[in-house]
């Protein structure tokens, strides 16, 4: 997942952490739910919990839309694509690789995530208070090489053939179909 031209590491740990904190060019995002956010974050860090933040539909029309939300997320957060970007959560989880990933796609040259998360900067300074952000017109070049579309799996699946074949999201109750009959939901098969 690293960045084209992005030679530096793409996990950083808490010493990484320590000797960047008075860098005004390193941005840290807690992608933790509110509450977690606002009992106590890593001084000037700004929140964004992507958890909620689910986009199925990865036509063209779809990923525009996508670009177009993370493009207005990343720019209410005041993010220019001129500073490092590090994502952290409690520990080493699916948050902030989501939020590391999103901004990735859309173009910023240096994403990172605190390895270990929380519990491995434990040193560092919580306080409870947010920084005031100043909004930024982030600039959006995608980054398709990241990004799997149902079509781009569909193409080379085994079946390679739209009538036979499904792309499904296993993550809920439901499933969706994509293909020719994009966006239709079927019941999740009984086992």
């Amino acid at each position: 997942m690293a960045a084209k031209g992005n030679d530096a590491q793409f996990l950083v740990d808490a010493r990484w952490l320590s000797e960047h904190r008075g860098d005004r060019s390193t941005v840290l995002i807690d992608t933790r739910p509110a509450p977690e956010y606002w009992a106590g974050h890593l001084a000037g860090a700004r929140h964004f919990d992507p958890f909620p933040f689910h986009y199925y539909d990865t036509s063209e029309k779809g990923l525009r839309e996508f670009r177009a939300q993370l493009e207005w997320i990343f720019s209410a957060l005041g993010i220019t694509g001129a500073e490092t970007v590090v994502f952290y959560e409690n520990d080493a989880g699916m948050r902030a690789a989501r939020g590391a990933w999103a901004l990735e796609y859309i173009g910023h040259p240096a994403v990172r995530v605190l390895d270990g998360g929380l519990k491995a900067a434990a040193a560092e300074k919580q306080v409870t208070t947010a920084d005031p952000i100043v909004p930024s017109a982030f600039p959006v070049r995608p980054r398709d090489e990241t990004i799997a579309s149902c079509d781009y799996i569909l193409k080379r699946s085994a079946a390679r053939t739209y009538g036979s074949s499904t792309c499904a999201a296993t993550r809920s109750t439901t499933a969706r179909r994509c293909g020719p009959d994009m966006g239709e939901r079927f019941p999740k098969r009984r086992t």
